[in-house]
């Protein structure tokens, strides 16, 4: 993972892309400056620990 995910950026991509606030890769990347491959490897690893976007 990028130097710059720190804990609270990673809270803020997996916030940013569930469902009830349902942004895309691309502006979350607008949003954060994360690089959208980091924001889908983020999202996909928070799913994989067990969060339950619904």
């Amino acid at each position: 993972m990028a130097p710059n995910t720190d804990f609270c950026t990673r809270i803020l991509i997996v916030t940013l892309k569930s469902p009830p606030i349902g942004k895309t890769t691309l502006q979350v990347t607008a949003l954060t400056g994360v690089n959208p491959r980091t924001v889908d490897r983020v999202y996909s690893r928070a799913i994989a620990a067990g969060f339950e976007p619904n």
